[in-house]
């Protein structure tokens, strides 16, 4: 499951259809998405920002994402 809202959050993130707000959009899809599913995401803030921009520089790939909201929903973060 992971690894399927890290590839949404990168597909929103990274191919923006709005003028403004694709990385906004891409985490409320992504937070809506694990709602959806029953699971709590215990992300921080600064750690869910530096995240969403290292996806959409570019500097960041999908399996990396998977394995950071892999462990927010675990509760531990991921080093």
């Amino acid at each position: 499951m992971d690894t399927k809202a890290a590839v949404l959050l990168e597909s929103i993130v990274r191919h923006p259809s709005l003028v403004d707000g694709n990385k906004r959009l891409g985490w409320l899809a992504l937070v809506v998405f694990y709602g959806l599913n029953e699971v709590t995401l215990e992300a921080p803030d600064d750690e869910a920002y530096g995240l969403v921009i290292g996806v959409a520089e570019g500097s960041l790939d999908y399996h990396s994402v998977a394995a950071q909201l892999a462990a927010w929903c675990r509760g531990d973060a991921l080093a």
